[in-house]
């Protein structure tokens, strides 16, 4: 993926997560979500967690770091 590319879906996952403070994705969604194959997912949402912007719940969701329990 181009860096413009990863960073323009990094920009929308961060600005749906802001403006839905609530949201939780599991992966599979998140991937239907961004419209993105699996592997692609895997490297916006590992970038996302090492930016602790993102964290995987024990359920195996993604919410914002500050929305955790």
């Amino acid at each position: 993926m181009k860096p413009e590319e990863q960073s323009r879906l990094l920009r929308r996952v961060r600005d749906e997560y802001e403006e839905s403070p609530g949201l939780n994705l599991t992966e599979p969604q998140m991937r239907r979500f961004l419209g993105v194959d699996e592997c692609t997912c895997t490297e916006l949402v590992d970038a996302l967690i090492a930016s602790h912007f993102l964290v995987r719940t024990e359920g195996g969701q993604f919410v914002m770091v500050h929305t955790t329990p």
